[in-house]
């Protein structure tokens, strides 16, 4: 039900059942659900909100028939983002750290330009902690259209602090996900390499519909200056990895309390530099 009335909400929805079907497969394969439970599975969890899906996209290729098309796509490469751009960090993305927000403009070459907007200025992963660890569309502020106006202090130090000790969850959420894929194909040969079933079903949901929005991005005009490197495109997967995180983080040190206490700590002291970028 809830893939199915999400699709109403957010087109990405169209692939989650794909992501459910993978999942009942993996399950299956560890001998987790019986082969007698995974016809109504692949009913309930694939088949229905596919039909959804399919059939709301043919309803909105009707409305808009006559409409122009609002993302275009060169199969070709744009060139804006290149797949270095997009898989490699860069030299420029220190500045990053300084916490820029999305119309912050700097002069260059006597022009005024907005350095996140020009193509291969960062590479996405930079990006996408920058988005996830600040408000960086200054939404607290005047709104996502201030047009450059300053994040005033203290919210700008906040925002800096949010950012460089962010790192200290995006890289070892990184790292957990890539772990989690090596378990997860590792098992289909030594099933006793299986996650849990929890993180399983939230990591690969997390995995598709990212996927689905990032491995496009080389091929999609505009892909840095009208913001499709914005985390709100990738909100459920940032959802999933932490998931991913945060289990692996348990089922190692899960027992030792001087470990968990001190992992609370710092998720609450991010917390808060993050309110506090955002207090006005």
């Amino acid at each position: 039900m809830a893939l199915s009335v999400g699709q109403f909400a957010k087109f990405t929805f169209i692939v989650l059942p794909l992501a459910v079907l993978v999942v009942g497969a993996l399950l299956w394969r560890w001998g987790r659900i019986k082969r007698a439970h995974a016809v109504p599975l692949f009913v309930a969890v694939f088949l229905f909100p596919a039909l959804v899906g399919g059939w709301l996209h043919f309803k909105a290729e009707r409305a808009l028939a006559g409409q122009p098309a609002r993302h275009s796509f060169e199969w070709r490469g744009t060139g804006e983002m290149t797949w270095r751009s997009l898989l490699l960090v860069k030299a420029s993305d220190l500045r990053i750290l300084d916490a820029p927000a999305y119309w912050d403009f700097v002069e260059a070459d006597g022009k005024q330009v907005l350095p996140l907007l020009a193509p291969n200025s960062y590479s996405y992963p930079a990006l996408l902690h920058l988005g996830v660890f600040t408000d960086v569309l200054d939404l607290a502020n005047l709104g996502s259209t201030d047009r450059g106006v300053p994040r005033p202090q203290p919210q700008k130090l906040f925002s800096q602090r949010a950012v460089r000790m962010g790192l200290l969850f995006s890289v070892p959420g990184f790292c957990a996900v890539v772990i989690f894929i090596g378990c997860v194909l590792g098992s289909l040969a030594r099933p006793s390499l299986a996650p849990p079933s929890g993180p399983v079903i939230w990591g690969v949901l997390g995995l598709v519909w990212f996927l689905a929005i990032v491995l496009p991005l080389p091929f999609v005009q505009h892909a840095y200056d009208w913001g499709y490197w914005l985390p709100c495109l990738v909100v459920p997967a940032v959802w999933g990895f932490a998931s991913v995180l945060f289990s692996l983080l348990d089922e190692r040190i899960g027992r030792r309390k001087h470990a968990t206490a001190g992992i609370l700590a710092l998720t609450l002291a991010q917390t808060g530099l993050h309110v506090g970028s955002v207090w006005y």
